[in-house]
């Protein structure tokens, strides 16, 4: 049990930097400063927290601080998606559906909305009726959208 303790304490010890630098790039973002959390966000994105991979994806989505570009947008949310984190998970699949970065493939879009409205994603389930409403990737099911 004190091995537990000792290793649960370790770990958020080294957790806390990494929140620290996720919250001045917040704070940073918020006042439109997006070079600052830039700074802040890549590496933690680059360490594989998850949170700051999906905001760089965000940042690249929609050009705040960097050349808009729908590739890394489409890496960066992956890179988080693939760790659970919702709000990625339902952008990773917009991306697929809207063929932005990534080829259209409504199979991939349906899979990503769908992770994100299992976990209560309002937005993935939302894009989850959608693709069930249009018959994209699924039949269409007017019941299920």
């Amino acid at each position: 049990m004190k091995k537990f303790v000792l290793v649960l304490l370790v770990a958020l010890c080294l957790a806390q930097p990494a929140w620290a630098g996720f919250n001045e790039g917040f704070n940073a973002y918020k006042r439109g400063d997006y070079a600052g959390a830039l700074r802040e966000w890549r590496p933690l994105a680059e360490h594989g927290f998850a949170k700051a991979q999906c905001n760089l994806g965000m940042m690249y989505a929609e050009g705040q601080g960097v050349p808009q570009d729908y590739k890394q947008a489409a890496y960066w949310y992956r890179k988080a998606a693939e760790q659970g984190l919702a709000s990625a998970q339902y952008s990773l699949g917009g991306m697929y559906g809207n063929g932005q970065g990534v080829p259209r493939d409504y199979k991939q879009a349906l899979y990503w909305s769908r992770k994100a409205a299992e976990q209560g994603h309002v937005g993935g389930q939302f894009n989850l009726g959608i693709l069930y409403y249009h018959g994209r990737g699924v039949p269409r099911d007017y019941k299920q959208a």
